[in-house]
């Protein structure tokens, strides 16, 4: 979590309207990206490390090689293993790696969120409308049926855009409740952005056997 925010540098910085300390860390808000990039780029942040993970890719690797070793959970069992391999002439063994791969889509996460006399408006490349409206409704403590979204003919994201936890939706949410000035809200995501802190696809260890004859 964030221990603390210097913002001086980042306020000074024209067209820097506010810095925000939201759940997910801290948002700059200002009239354009570049401005709101620079804002950020000029923070001081201290965050509280006590229970960050510092594993890294080689240590994952090792481990889930390990549990290649160990007994797991039968998902299929047909015929007679041992006696097969018995019977084998030859026999093939290999293990196959997957690391943590980012969808990495082409276009930007964003979302445009504003907050209305009746309601809230939305604007994104919208997969799960519905999760989404209901993600926003938590936010703002409202009803879904109060939460308008407009789905924008954006491609480019490969199922980016479909998770259950409507992450950078929900994010923009959080910045327009914080602003609190009912003007439309626009969150962009760098690409770096979208590497730290997006969905990934879970590394995999298989372990392969075979006999043949």
């Amino acid at each position: 979590p964030l221990a603390h925010v210097d913002s001086t540098a980042a306020l000074a910085i024209p067209g820097v309207l506010a810095v925000l300390t939201i759940p997910s860390g801290v948002a700059v808000v200002a009239r354009s990206f570049w401005q709101a990039k620079q804002g950020r780029d000029a923070l001081k942040l201290e965050w509280n490390e006590s229970r960050a993970v510092f594993v890294d890719s080689a240590e994952l690797l090792e481990q889930y090689h390990l549990k290649t070793t160990e007994p797991g959970r039968i998902a299929v069992k047909r015929g007679q293993l041992k006696q097969g391999f018995k019977q084998s002439s030859r026999t093939l063994e290999s293990s196959f790696e997957f690391p943590f791969l980012s969808h990495a889509a082409m276009e930007p996460m964003n979302c445009v969120v504003q907050q209305k006399p009746d309601g809230i408006e939305v604007w994104n490349g919208c997969q799960l409308q519905t999760v989404d409206q209901q993600a926003v409704a938590r936010v703002f403590g409202v009803q879904p049926a109060q939460v308008k979204i407009n789905t924008l003919f954006a491609g480019g994201s490969f199922g980016r855009r479909a998770n259950p936890f409507s992450d950078y939706v929900v994010e923009a949410a959080r910045i327009a409740r914080a602003y609190d000035h009912k003007v439309p809200v626009k969150l962009v995501w760098t690409r770096e952005d979208d590497l730290r802190a997006g969905y990934f696809r879970p590394l995999y260890v298989h372990h392969l056997k075979a006999g043949l004859n």
